[in-house]
């Protein structure tokens, strides 16, 4: 189980457009990679990244199935991994975000998945239209490019 680190008071409030989180918050949990964006969107929740009542239980079945098939299945193969990501392709549909029609952690935690395994996966164009276009609405959010930014003025970079 991944624990929250001194520097994730940085790093993924950054990731939400938020302020650093309290040192005391990140020392005392250890969250899974499902666990995470549900503590900051109940910790900030006037940055309305979790919705109410039916929506939230579509967001915990989006973040349960990225957390266990999604996020694991680039280990498998790569073959493995464009499959589910056909599933998840087909899932999202046309539709702009993952739930109820406005962003959330869902939509945060998918696409840091595609962006960070994107490259490797190595898809035919129009393999994956659904989460092309769902990558292209994340990418043009300020939030996202000030995130990238940050990112890479440190020198973070995420292995494919």
């Amino acid at each position: 189980m991944k624990t929250l680190t001194r520097d994730c008071r940085y790093r993924a409030a950054r990731v939400l457009s938020l302020p650093p989180l309290p040192l005391q918050s990140c020392r005392q949990y250890s969250l899974g990679v499902a666990g995470i964006p549900f503590y900051l969107a109940r910790m900030f929740p006037a940055a309305r990244l979790l919705p109410q009542e039916e929506a939230e239980a579509q967001v915990v079945s989006w973040t349960s199935f990225i957390a266990s098939t999604i996020h694991p299945a680039r280990r498998q193969g790569l073959e493995h991994a464009r499959e589910v990501y056909a599933v998840a392709d087909k899932r999202l549909g046309k539709n702009d975000w993952a739930v109820g029609g406005r962003y959330s952690i869902a939509d945060i935690h998918l696409f840091r998945l595609y962006w960070r395994f994107r490259s490797s996966l190595e898809p035919e164009t129009g393999a994956f239209p659904n989460i092309d276009a769902h990558y292209a609405r994340m990418m043009a959010r300020p939030d996202v490019q000030r995130t990238i930014e940050i990112e890479t003025k440190i020198g973070y970079d995420l292995p494919a």
